[in-house]
């Protein structure tokens, strides 16, 4: 009996094991080495930590270290990061596919920077939400800013998406975003360009990428962003709220043409789902960014928005999750121009009564007034969303939009 059990297939115990509870999952990998093999694989596949003491366990006996390379996400709940736990983070875990950082304290632009840059071949989706409650002023509290994410954005050229919620980031992160995918998308245009003078087929260049990259991959020059630190954005601060929507419209109308004058090169190269990789003297990817989720950002404007929309920077972006603002120009004709002008994106739009149940009459007929205004342009507009909030979302249903399998 044994003898059979233990012939199985590895993928055959993942199935099964997938479907038993933690501690049901310790104690089978306990039963033999086929069963342990199988079991740590699930059980450290998706880290996720909820307190600073279980991380320091792992410290301790050194279980991160030694299972690395079975751990392909990682979800910090509430984590107040020491020194040693940046440190392990960057060093041990360096083939993640998924990082996400909930509420977390003492993040620093270096630790994301470099946390991201060990990863940067395998990293498809990055989330980090803040503490956005109104008066939570902690000691050591991490406030999402421009200056925080910004420097990591180089790095990022793999991801799939994009989560950056309650945070007091401004236009210029999105303006940062955008020129650094654009940047690398012009990198990879202009190898392309290149190589094809010199008429040597693209599998040959996969091949050698793919058999050289284990030797070599520390040894690749990285590109440098020079423009994840610019702030010369379309909109800058001194005419950004002085604009009127016309301004947007123009905008947003050049942003059109060019998508109708664009030449069929882009459809072309970057038809394949997959990244374009090239073995040169720098890793080229060409940008895969999908999804942009902004909830609980409202700092954000209309004509930080509109940097998004350009088939040079994004070229396979098609789902924008935004906060209803409209002071700040996020309002319902935005919206409504977004719909009929981007058919092929889909949006979702947050709205929060920010005065809540007991806010004053006047504020409650506006917010319950744009409430069935975006209402009905979900039903008229097939790629329009609206998900309407009463208050701030909260950590469990949070951590349920993450969907954190694994618990230590």
């Amino acid at each position: 009996m044994s003898s059979k059990t233990s012939s199985l297939p590895h993928e055959v115990y993942l199935s099964i094991f997938s479907h038993i509870a933690t501690a049901d999952l310790l104690s089978a990998s306990l039963v033999n080495r086929s069963w342990h093999h199988s079991a740590l694989s699930l059980l450290y596949a998706h880290l996720y930590l909820t307190s600073s003491k279980k991380l320091s366990l792992l410290h301790k006996y050194s279980l991160i270290s030694r299972h690395s390379r079975l751990i392909h996400s990682v979800t910090l709940y509430r984590i107040d990061l020491t020194i040693q736990d940046k440190l392990t983070l960057v060093n041990e875990c360096q083939s993640l596919i998924s990082i996400t950082l909930i509420k977390c304290t003492n993040i620093d632009s270096e630790f994301l920077r470099e946390f991201v840059k060990a990863n940067m071949f395998s990293l498809e989706r990055f989330c980090i939400w803040g503490d956005s409650t109104p008066g939570n002023n902690l000691a050591n509290e991490t406030k999402i800013t421009d200056d925080l994410l910004t420097p990591m954005l180089e790095f990022c050229g793999n991801l799939r998406e994009l989560r950056v919620c309650g945070a007091e980031i401004t236009d210029d992160f999105l303006t940062n975003l955008a020129s650094s995918m654009s940047d690398q998308l012009s990198s990879t245009s202009s190898s392309i360009e290149d190589n094809n003078d010199h008429e040597i087929p693209y599998s040959t260049y996969v091949n050698n990428y793919t058999a050289n990259i284990e030797d070599n991959i520390e040894n690749f020059p990285r590109t440098s962003n020079s423009s994840t630190n610019t702030t010369n954005s379309a909109y800058t601060a001194d005419n950004k709220h002085s604009m009127t929507s016309s301004s947007i419209n123009a905008s947003f109308d050049t942003t059109l043409n060019t998508c109708s004058t664009c030449t069929s090169h882009n459809d072309t190269a970057f038809s394949n789902d997959e990244s374009i990789y090239f073995y040169s003297p720098t890793i080229i990817t060409c940008p895969h960014l999908t999804t942009l989720d902004l909830t609980e950002c409202f700092n954000l404007t209309a004509f930080g928005v509109a940097e998004l929309f350009s088939p040079q920077q994004l070229p396979k972006f098609h789902v924008l999750i935004l906060q209803y603002n409209s002071q700040n120009d996020l309002d319902l004709e935005f919206f409504e121009f977004l719909a009929d002008n981007f058919k092929s994106h889909i949006f979702k739009i947050n709205m929060l009564n920010s005065k809540g149940s007991n806010g004053k009459n006047k504020a409650l007929q506006t917010f319950a007034r744009a409430s069935k205004d975006l209402y009905i342009l979900g039903k008229r507009k097939n790629n329009v969303q609206v998900i309407k909030k009463e208050r701030r979302i909260l950590d469990e249903e949070i951590l349920k939009i993450f969907c954190a399998r694994a618990k230590f």
